[in-house]
């Protein structure tokens, strides 16, 4: 039976290399941050020591995992990756929480009412959101290398913020009351916004680091909108409930 696995961007990059060895490698130097271009450096220095002297990886450069640590060694300063993707994801959900909040009372035929509870509720969002974003290395190794651990610190962490928001709500001392087909439009429009700078900041390659060889240029991708799709999918469910609950507590 004839093999249909179609080798990946590194693995090509490594033809004479066991594949397996360049998964190995490519995945510890995911987790430690070293960009794209320079793991495609190391791996076509790797291929080409291969194809010229027959020997083997792991024998010539050893452990896959520990070779890519010392790769990253030698990049002085790791990007977060995910840091561009924040500001975005904030805008994103600020919008949603508004949005949805807005489809509550219209439901119910009353206006926003924004409180200190509300504000509260979304400055501990943003701050979950950031640290997130700082410690996502860390969360993808752990749960790359242990992930019954890393469910239980993801569903901690989730609880950490969550409990504290909901009881952030209480606070009912108003700020500002606004109509609600105009908050809604205000949440449209931040959300809109989040949307868009997501998407633009994938296609002009901000958050985007393929692996590519010396020489090489990067194919042309399609935007990643795996956190766009996701904000929009819990606020069309949260609509939908808040809509639901309102129009029957409304009646």
């Amino acid at each position: 039976m004839p093999d249909t696995h179609r080798p990946t961007d590194a693995q090509r990059i490594a033809p004479d290399v066991d594949p397996r060895w360049v998964d190995a490698f490519v995945l510890e130097a995911r987790l430690r941050d070293v960009p794209g271009e320079r793991i495609g450096d190391a791996l076509a220095e790797v291929g080409a020591h291969c194809r010229d002297s027959g020997e083997p990886a792991g024998e010539a450069f050893g452990d896959p995992a520990a070779y890519a640590r010392a790769v990253a060694e030698t990049y002085p300063a790791p990007r977060p990756a995910w840091l561009p993707h924040l500001a975005p994801l904030v805008v994103e959900i600020a919008g949603m929480v508004v949005v949805i909040t807005a489809v509550g009372e219209l439901a119910r035929g009353r206006e926003v009412t924004v409180t200190w509870g509300l504000l509260a509720m979304l400055a501990v969002l943003v701050a979950g959101c950031g640290l997130v974003a700082l410690l996502a290395g860390r969360v993808l190794e752990l749960v790359v290398r242990r992930p019954l651990v890393a469910a239980a610190a993801v569903g901690a962490g989730a609880t950490a913020v969550l409990v504290p928001s909901v009881l952030l709500l209480q606070l009912d001392a108003p700020v500002a009351v606004v109509p609600a087909p105009g908050a809604l439009a205000a949440g449209l429009l931040l959300l809109g916004a989040g949307i868009a700078a997501d998407v633009l900041l994938a296609r002009r390659g901000r958050t985007a680091d393929p692996v590519v060889g010396p020489g090489q240029e990067p194919a042309p991708r399609r935007a990643a909108m795996l956190l766009p799709w996701t904000v929009l999918a819990w606020t069309a469910v949260g609509s939908v409930v808040v809509g639901v609950a309102g129009a029957v507590s409304g009646g």
